[in-house]
């Protein structure tokens, strides 16, 4: 198994992220950006980016990242606090 160095947390690359799909949508939308487009900044598809805003998908941390990178925020504001 791999591990990856994601903002100060050792996790596997096989282990998947829930997004705050809420905050995602709201970024996203401040920066006047549509789904479509921000897929093309950051090479996530679309339809990917649905499926986190709804919750309905997890996130690689290389793809939170890209989304991270292309809304100006850290990483860890994307990711949904566990409860």
């Amino acid at each position: 198994m791999f591990i990856w160095y994601f903002y100060g947390i050792m996790v596997p690359v096989n282990r998947f992220w829930q997004i705050d799909g809420k905050r995602l949508r709201s970024l996203r939308k401040e920066r006047l950006f549509t789904q479509v487009e921000l897929s093309k900044m950051t090479g996530v598809a679309q339809d990917s980016i649905s499926s986190l805003e709804t919750g309905k998908r997890e996130a690689h941390p290389g793809t939170i990242r890209k989304l991270a990178k292309a809304l100006g925020v850290e990483p860890t504001e994307l990711i949904k606090e566990q409860d």
